[in-house]
């Protein structure tokens, strides 16, 4: 599968409930704050990175 994002998320941590970003920021912390902020339990959502660069990952 490919997924695309938009180039602000470049370098960014994100938290995502299914295919919807509800978070994003520079560090883990800012982004697992952002989460409690928006009222969600941080143990619910998935957080990944996204790096600079186009990678292929082959599994």
């Amino acid at each position: 599968m490919v997924v695309s994002l938009p180039e602000k998320y470049a370098g960014k941590f994100i938290a995502r409930i299914g295919d919807r970003i509800i978070a994003y920021g520079d560090t883990l912390e800012d982004v697992l704050r952002k989460v409690r902020e928006k009222g969600y339990d941080p143990r619910e959502v998935i957080v990944d990175y996204v790096p600079e660069e186009d990678v292929i990952l082959i599994i």
